[in-house]
């Protein structure tokens, strides 16, 4: 964050917003969300409002660290927000974010378990990876909806979604333990 403050400072608030975007990036995958917050909401408000890619994925982080503290409100505002953004900007990247992050959000939040509505969601984020051939997002897409049509009592659909999201995962540039995951549900 220091360097963002200089960029700030010094009236650069473009190259202050990268900054301040990285910084909430460092910790999110340190695990400190709130910080994460702060620091992506900065970056926001320095994001020029015709960036509207930029600030589709930041709207979307910031989101994402909400729904991680279990701030159901404020994460349903921010992910449905940057996903218009994602969509209107045809950042499909973004909005396989977006569609997932919310897909998880409303399939398992306290406040409202829709399971249909988190399986359409999952559908989006899958079609907007093969828009982009993303396998990794293909894979992730196709593996939670398995989950998900398994907690629906539809364990062969479901076992089928997760064993058809293998393919994808092996052509995945960071499969990560996903697999291994995958592997021992359907075992």
């Amino acid at each position: 964050g220091l360097i963002a403050r200089h960029y700030e400072l010094a009236g650069e608030p473009e190259k202050a917003a990268d900054f301040w975007k990285q910084a909430g990036d460092d910790a999110k995958e340190l695990g400190i969300s709130d910080q994460a917050i702060q620091q992506y909401e900065r970056a926001l408000k320095l994001t020029p409002p015709g960036q509207i890619a930029r600030r589709a994925d930041i709207l979307i982080e910031i989101g994402a660290m909400y729904l991680i503290s279990v701030q159901v409100p404020d994460a349903r505002k921010y992910l449905e927000e940057g996903l218009a953004l994602a969509c209107q900007a045809e950042d499909w990247k973004a909005a396989c974010g977006g569609y997932f992050q919310l897909a998880l959000l409303i399939a398992f939040s306290q406040d409202e378990v829709d399971l249909d509505q988190g399986l359409a969601l999952l559908h989006e984020a899958e079609q907007a990876a093969r828009r982009i051939d993303d396998a990794d997002w293909i894979a992730e897409s196709i593996s939670t909806s398995g989950i998900l049509l398994v907690f629906q009592g539809n364990v062969q659909a479901g076992e089928r979604r997760m064993s058809d999201s293998l393919e994808y995962y092996r052509q995945a540039k960071e499969p990560g333990t996903e697999p291994v995951r995958l592997l021992s549900i359907l075992a």
